[in-house]
């Protein structure tokens, strides 16, 4: 019932006024802009108007040589911007340093502590630099070498001088990490006031080690998940054990000062948390992630939002924040490293202009189900070029996990009431009913200007056209891959034909997996084999059902999960797009069953296919039945009453600045970066390895030019989306499982799905 009623709250809050979109765990944030669409004239809109924000641009970097790549951003000594790069020819390493003279300038310069012969060999790698509160220049860096990685620190007075190598013995020591032994894993450092070091082991976990000037271990503080740390004056501060905020520890006192409470931020490409911080000279901290610029006064205990990263690349999922600088001249401004899914250095400057207004006067609401990274990526690029929109994305479920049939029957009795939100992503709501009932506007002066250019994947496009128009259109899409002989994957054509060969071979077909997720992925697979336009054809969902039960019995699939192998097994199962088609590949490598069903979100996943297929003897690989997952799946709502910009913000979604981007939740739709992202993996040099539980190691390098062709042949040949309705597929999941249980048979099953499939169709 509470599910419901949070349901039926956010969309009824939706309709009626303009949400803040948050990310997660975001602030609660008062708007002060009017309605959409709501009619207030010139007048009172110029009373009411606050002006003044920051507002991003974006900092042209130095002109580099084709072998010199940026690294890292300080501010030195002089209180200046300061860019670090690395320039490697064949044997040779140089390091240099550009330094901001004015905004677009810059100055080069070959720093001699960098360029002594200590760091700069092909065998070392620089993992940070930073201007120590002691006002010294440090560098931490590994060395690769026989006895394995090595971290090791200089120290510099000036840039212009030699550095000198710290004896710290705790960097000599190896420890034992299993069956091997390593010395300790630096990756994070800072340095106190009183000269004392502040180093992050990765063998440590949640533990900060502190070290004396001279090198002698002094203390352990204990501390979250994360390493991510900074220091003010002989404080440091870091994240605490339960990552619910941050704790100061004083390395004097060896005590923790304070803790102050904070919702720390994660980013969603790289899975770690997400934070920088930067200190002015009286104190004053700053945090940045991806909810903004946060700042809490030396001796305060609240935090107040200074930049409000929704309306910047801070809040972009493809992005990682490296490190934050504040300066403060005529007023507090701000410096922001950021790094890409490449890992290319970003540099984004933050002024604060009096002369826009506060908060955006225009603005649109997106509404999706579940959180999509394509869909938060394109909200930040927008608003970066449109200073006077605000886009409200607003996350149906959130972080809630579980059936999602209330939300969907909440916002369907909005949008067919003609309210609701200006753009909508469809994945996992029932498309083809707002098609029918109107809710929905015709794309097609988007769509076929591209298709006429041949910017986008004709057979992506081609397979959304109902009566020569196009209601909606993936923003990205997957593709599911069997992996396996010629004739097991000839034999996955239908779920008939899998029973069949089962019988035939008497060979075990794929993984154990629960039943829950055994009836997921052939829900997602072979739905059309019982449904159709008209419903569910009761004599086929019989056989359906009766097919998985034989495939359920030949792979002993379970009811609950005990292997660890992070299949779906909760005791109250739901249908869940992120987690389909997830097989155990340990296995099938070892040759315990015949089929390995991947998802595959991004081409650099055809190297690990091809590295499975070729390292099972008689294995290929291909799609299943034509099939593609569209993700991102948008639309326009026809009762929007700010139509035009929200046709602006779709263009954006399939632009190539979003399209070129590689989020992990799709491969793009758009032919140029399709060839981008080809172009990137035969750049890729790497050599990558895995090792399965019955003890085969594999090694394996990037696809071929010719295999990545295939791969893409392949996918352009894809024309048939799978449409799922998520609704339907919990009501069949839910009322099956007591029958593959032994509970109840199939007969039961199929009657009791079919009355609440037809009701929820007559609603």
């Amino acid at each position: 019932m509470r599910r419901r009623i949070v349901a039926l709250l956010l969309v009824l809050v939706l309709a009626c006024t303009g949400l803040i979109g948050c990310n997660k765990g975001s602030k609660e944030t008062k708007s002060t802009t009017a309605k959409s669409g709501e009619d207030t004239t010139k007048k009172d809109k110029d009373k009411n108007i606050k002006m003044g924000r920051y507002v991003e641009e974006k900092v042209k970097l130095p002109e580099l040589s084709a072998d010199e790549k940026v690294f890292k951003m300080v501010q030195n000594k002089n209180k200046q911007i300061e860019v670090y790069t690395k320039e490697v020819k064949k044997s040779s390493v140089n390091f240099y340093s550009y330094v901001q003279k004015e905004a677009g300038k810059w100055e080069k310069s070959t720093p001699k502590w960098l360029n002594d012969g200590k760091v700069n060999k092909t065998s070392n790698e620089i993992e940070s630099i930073l201007l120590g509160q002691d006002g010294n220049y440090y560098a931490l860096y590994l060395s690769y070498g026989g006895n394995g990685q090595k971290a090791n620190i200089i120290k510099a007075e000036d840039e212009t001088k030699e550095s000198s190598l710290l004896n710290i013995p705790y960097l000599n020591q190896k420890v034992k990490v299993g069956q091997q032994a390593f010395y300790p894993y630096i990756r994070k450092m800072e340095v106190m006031k009183n000269g004392n070091f502040i180093l992050y082991d990765g063998f440590k976990n949640n533990k900060l080690l502190v070290f004396s000037k001279d090198g002698k271990k002094l203390e352990d503080i204990s501390i979250g998940e994360e390493q991510h740390l900074a220091s003010f004056d002989n404080d440091v501060i870091s994240i605490k054990e339960d990552n619910s905020g941050f704790a100061f520890f004083n390395t004097d006192t060896k005590k923790i000062d304070k803790t102050i409470d904070y919702k720390v931020a994660t980013s969603d490409l790289f899975d770690t948390i997400n934070v920088a911080y930067a200190f002015k000279e009286d104190g004053t901290l700053f945090i940045c992630d991806n909810k903004g610029i946060e700042r809490l006064q030396k001796d305060g205990t609240l935090w107040e939002t200074v930049v409000d990263g929704q309306l910047n690349s801070m809040s972009m999922p493809a992005l990682g924040i490296d490190n934050l600088i504040v300066q403060d001249n005529s007023g507090e401004e701000f410096y922001v490293s950021y790094y890409s899914d490449n890992n290319d250095i970003q540099l984004m400057h933050y002024a604060f202009d009096k002369n826009i207004s506060s908060v955006p006067q225009k603005e649109i609401n997106v509404y999706s189900l579940k959180e999509n990274k394509t869909i938060r990526q394109s909200v930040a690029l927008y608003q970066a070029k449109n200073l006077d929109v605000r886009v409200n994305y607003v996350v149906g479920m959130g972080e809630e996990e579980g059936n999602s049939a209330d939300y969907i029957r909440a916002l369907n009795t909005e949008l067919l009431a003609g309210n609701g939100a200006d753009v909508l992503i469809l994945d996992g709501l029932p498309m083809d009913s707002y098609i029918e009932k109107g809710v929905l506007s015709d794309l097609s002066d988007i769509i076929k200007p591209m298709e006429e250019k041949n910017e986008i994947l004709a057979n992506i496009s081609n397979a959304f056209y109902k009566d020569n128009k196009i209601y909606c259109m993936p923003t990205r899409f997957s593709v599911p891959i069997m992996l396996g002989s010629k004739e097991v994957i000839n034999a996955s054509d239908s779920t008939n034909d899998i029973v069949k060969y089962i019988n035939d071979t008497k060979k075990v077909y794929c993984g154990t997996m629960t039943y829950a997720q055994l009836i997921c992925d052939n829900l997602a697979l072979y739905s059309d084999e019982f449904m159709n336009d008209k419903g569910v054809d009761k004599a086929k969902l019989t056989t359906f059902l009766t097919n998985l039960k034989a495939i359920a019995d030949n792979i002993k699939a379970t009811e609950f999960d005990e292997s660890g192998n992070n299949r779906q097994a909760s005791k109250d199962p739901y249908f869940d797009m992120n987690n389909l088609f997830r097989s155990d590949k340990s296995s099938f490598l070892d040759n315990k069953y015949e089929t390995a069903l991947l998802r595959h979100d991004s081409l650099t996943m055809i190297n690990f296919s091809l590295a499975m297929s070729k390292n099972r003897k008689g294995s290929t690989y291909n799609t299943i039945n034509n099939l593609f997952i569209p993700t991102g799946e948008v639309g326009l709502n026809a009762a929007s009453k700010n139509k035009d910009i929200a046709k602006e913000f779709i263009k954006m979604m399939l632009s190539s600045e979003v399209q070129d981007t590689d989020t992990f939740d799709g491969f793009p739709i758009t032919q140029s970066s399709l060839d981008k992202a080809k172009e990137n993996m035969l750049k890729d040099t790497s050599t990558y390895g895995t090792s399965t539980r019955g003890g085969k190691e594999i090694t394996f390098s990037g696809a071929s030019e010719s295999e990545i062709n295939g791969f893409i042949q392949k996918i352009k040949e894809l024309n048939k989306p799978m449409q799922i309705n998520q609704v339907i597929n919990n009501m069949v999941l839910e009322n099956a499982l007591p029958y593959f249980t032994g509970k109840i048979d199939v007969n039961q099953a199929v009657d009791t799905i079919l009355e609440k499939v037809n009701t929820y169709l007559e609603e």
